[in-house]
């Protein structure tokens, strides 16, 4: 949908369902061209940034006048059941402002694009479901790999690590066949099963609390990693990872089954 002139940033899942464009206060032609192409190639395009989305709904807010200029000063959106590059988010709902885009060659049939970076701000929920459908995708192996070459490197020496977590990793891949992860409040498990090594007994768990610092450093509080199915056990030191300077995480809980999200991140366009 398109406003023209007031700010409204609520969502009503009815009067904003899959493929109704509504026009309120339209002007003499311009807001009709916007009604009939904007909306849908907005839709297009936020549907192929995703493998799969469920009830999505947005708004577009803005004058005419700026809109035609490729200027949106406002989308508020909700999804469910999203997934991207192969990572689960349960449901998202977010704000994201001063945008430009190609309206230009958009209203020529062109596909929409991005001009140049910009914040989106909300919530998400991930759901415990939701990070273990998440365990093979590229993004979040890539991270987990990451994460574990840093562990050695920082903490492996000082805690005799490298016996345990070497057999995950090698070089610049991360090696186990089976994988889970458990969500309690405050506490997160994550249980690794290297490959070629079908005894449990091999299992390698990481159980931590998760809190964030700076807006954008993800701390791991109190982690410790168990070993040889339950037989040995390593306390390690609070370790942090630094999600980069575009993203500001306001609010992190981990609750029973789920992480409740909050912050912002900006949004760069592709090349």
């Amino acid at each position: 949908m398109v406003k023209d002139s007031s700010v409204d940033s609520s969502i009503d899942a009815e009067k904003f369902s899959a493929g109704e464009s509504p026009v309120e206060g339209a002007e003499p032609g311009g807001s009709r061209i916007i009604g009939r192409i904007l909306p849908p190639a907005v839709r297009l395009w936020l549907q192929t940034q995703v493998d799969h989305i469920e009830n999505l709904v947005f708004q577009l807010e803005g004058r005419d006048r700026q809109i035609l200029s490729g200027y949106v000063p406002k989308v508020v959106l909700a999804a469910d059941r999203a997934v991207y590059q192969g990572l689960h988010l349960s449901h998202a709902q977010v704000q994201a402002s001063e945008i430009r885009i190609n309206l230009g060659q958009v209203l020529r049939g062109k596909p929409l694009r991005l001009l140049q970076k910009f914040p989106i701000a909300g919530n998400v929920v991930i759901r415990e479901a939701d990070l273990n459908a998440s365990l093979q995708a590229p993004l979040l192996r890539d991270g987990l790999r990451d994460f574990l070459k840093q562990l050695i490197v920082v903490q492996g020496a000082e805690h005799g690590l490298q016996p345990y977590l070497a057999s995950l990793v090698e070089g610049d891949t991360v090696r186990f066949q089976t994988a889970g992860v458990a969500i309690a409040p405050g506490l997160i498990t994550l249980t690794l099963l290297p490959e070629g090594r079908p005894n449990p007994a091999h299992t390698i768990t990481l159980r931590t609390g998760l809190t964030v610092r700076d807006g954008h450093i993800l701390v791991l509080h109190e982690p410790t990693l168990i070993s040889g199915g339950g037989l040995e056990q390593q306390d390690l030191d609070d370790f942090e990872l630094d999600l980069g300077p575009e993203v500001r995480i306001e609010s992190l809980q981990v609750a029973a089954g789920q992480l409740e999200i909050s912050g912002t991140v900006q949004v760069i366009p592709a090349d």
